[in-house]
């Protein structure tokens, strides 16, 4: 399977722009994480892709503030630049995870929980 490449967080689908909010785990706080948690929720029950990705940038825009890089630079920026490339590190990871003890995957399940 060939990755495409993204230039703009508004390019990855949902699914995939989910994974990457995962993927932040060790870096959201508690409040931050159970706000993302409602999101995930809410979207799992909307069937449009374009609404679902909304309802998360939207609860992603609020927990940005948590971050003085995001705030420094606007939210936008902050995404192109930090979402974009964990999605590419999330695309080496499915092409190259062993399995066994992986972190990301370790993550991952536990959101799934």
């Amino acid at each position: 399977m060939k990755s495409r490449r993204i230039r703009h967080i508004r390019d990855l689908k949902y699914d995939d722009f989910a994974r990457v909010i995962v993927s932040y785990d060790n870096e959201w706080s508690n409040s931050a994480k159970d706000r993302i948690k409602l999101a995930l929720n809410a979207c799992s029950g909307l069937e449009d892709e374009s609404d679902k990705k909304y309802r998360l940038w939207q609860t992603i825009q609020v927990i940005l503030w948590e971050f003085p890089e995001a705030v420094d630079i606007g939210f936008n920026h902050y995404a192109k630049k930090n979402f974009i490339q964990r999605y590419d590190a999330l695309q080496y990871h499915d092409k190259n995870c062993k399995g066994k003890d992986c972190n990301v995957c370790n993550i991952m399940d536990r959101w799934e929980e």
